[in-house]
């Protein structure tokens, strides 16, 4: 997806556990290693949607720090209410989505 500088990006994370999802953290890299990451606590709540179901989204917002390119998600990693305990990280190395900005 293409953005612009300036521009708000939302990462919208859901994840099944037992009791609820505490946090996500998700991180966008270039080829530069210029990052872009963000956890769930700073901007959204959980939201139960049934079945051990819970969404949290991310605001990323894309400064005019960050260059012309493409970022790679890296790894998204989720944390679990009751045992405050991360119980997934997502870590892929082909067919990851992007950010793309012109």
């Amino acid at each position: 997806i293409d953005y612009e500088v300036g521009e708000t990006v939302y990462v919208t994370v859901v994840a099944e556990d037992e009791t609820s999802l505490k946090s996500a953290y998700v991180l966008f890299e270039n080829e530069y290693n210029h990052q872009i990451y963000r956890s769930s606590n700073e901007v959204s709540e959980v939201e139960s949607l049934g079945d051990n179901l819970f969404k949290r989204t991310i605001k990323l917002n894309l400064n005019e720090q960050l260059p012309t390119s493409t970022f790679n998600l890296r790894y998204v990693t989720l944390r679990d209410e009751l045992q405050d305990r991360t119980i997934s990280t997502y870590r892929e190395t082909e067919n990851l989505p992007q950010i793309n900005i012109n």
